[in-house]
């Protein structure tokens, strides 16, 4: 077992095979070069006069011809506030080792096939470190994985990557998911980000508050016995949270709340005996005031974190890059703010950090 500076030195000695997370190269050199097998790796060494200056690494686990290099496991997780010190420089690495939420409707989809009844939770605020133990206090059937946020984090561009387009519950009709229901805090026709994320679902109900939706989706699911059902919940979270709030929120009674609402919809996929998928996932988390020390580099006047580009000023050479639906943004990696927060800023997202961008992708399976 070796951490991530010991790592570092043997690279620079020896190609090695690592068992770790591929995430992990964030933390590692730059110039280190990935090699898909151990055999190509092999056949890299023996090329006759030939001098491999650039560090190789190997996450292949074919045991024939480890006896050839060292085999290092390290089993840091990348998944931590320590990712703040790379993410600036390192995030197109963190990004292509890392589950995206461009990527989230094929693997709900592909997972789908399997089940009778899914049900979709987007979660308005909240971070994957929220949901750690999740999984523990929801049974063996629940599995988390961490999600790389869009950048910027914000809500009306991270919902839609979510979705996607052609839309998940599109995708799931062609699949048999024939009866499809949406349930929302904001009516469609009110609301242009909620006609967007319900589209192709003729059947979205607005409902006040999880206790509601709750009821209505119990109602909902009672008599169906032999469709395939698809459930689309968009509810708050920590976002609402953290606007206009000059003290911090009780995070730990609110992610409570959080986690009794997944359970509450459990518990009613496990009245109606199907076979049921439960996903939960979110467009951005928080970076609350009180845990980092900003470093202020501008005077805006609009959001502290991000901008689309034509606004960004100054601080374009110090943001990331990201275009989104023809829309050019930079925003800010972690610590950096356009502007001092305001005293009734008690979190905030919309730039890169582990807080924002990291999200949960969290699935439980329950059974009839």
């Amino acid at each position: 077992m070796m951490d991530l500076a010991a790592i570092t030195n043997l690279l620079a000695r020896t190609p090695i095979a690592l068992q770790g997370h591929p995430a992990l190269l964030a933390y590692l050199p730059p110039e280190i070069e990935v090699v898909p097998t151990l055999q190509a790796l092999l056949a890299r060494l023996d090329e006759p006069h030939q001098q491999h200056p650039t560090p190789l690494v190997t996450f292949d686990r074919d045991p024939q011809g480890r006896h050839r290099i060292p085999l290092v496991t390290c089993a840091t997780d990348p998944y931590t506030a320590a990712l703040n010190a790379v993410i600036a420089t390192r995030y197109d690495t963190l990004a292509a080792h890392t589950l995206q939420q461009s990527e989230l409707g094929n693997e709900i989809v592909k997972l789908a096939q399997a089940y009778d009844v899914v049900v979709l939770l987007l979660i308005d605020g909240l971070a994957y470190r929220d949901v750690l133990t999740w999984p523990d206090q929801l049974g063996e059937a629940a599995k988390l994985a961490p999600c790389l946020a869009t950048n910027p984090t914000i809500t009306r561009i991270c919902f839609p990557q979510i979705i996607g387009n052609p839309p998940i519950a599109a995708r799931l009709f062609d699949l048999g998911f024939t009866t499809r229901v949406g349930f929302s805090y904001w009516a469609r026709a009110d609301n242009e980000l909620t006609d967007q994320l319900f589209a192709t679902i003729r059947d979205v109900r607005r409902c006040k508050d999880m206790k509601e939706v709750l009821t209505e989706l119990g109602q909902m699911l009672s008599p169906l016995r032999h469709e395939r059902v698809f459930v689309q919940i968009v509810r708050t979270g920590l976002d609402s949270s953290a606007h206009h709030m000059r003290e911090l929120p009780p995070l730990d009674a609110l992610r409570q709340q959080l986690l009794t609402g997944v359970k509450a919809v459990m518990g009613l996929l496990r009245q109606i005996k199907r076979h049921a998928l439960m996903v939960v996932t979110s467009d951005h988390g928080i970076l609350w005031a009180h845990e980092f020390t900003p470093q202020v580099i501008g005077h805006a006047t609009g959001s502290a974190r991000y901008a689309p580009w034509r606004e960004g000023g100054s601080q374009q050479g110090q943001g990331l890059r990201a275009e989104v639906d023809g829309e050019l943004y930079v925003a800010l990696p972690y610590p950096l703010l356009r502007r001092k927060l305001r005293s009734d800023e008690a979190g905030l997202h919309g730039g890169v950090s582990f807080q924002e961008s990291i999200t949960p992708f969290l699935t439980v399976e329950v059974l009839p």
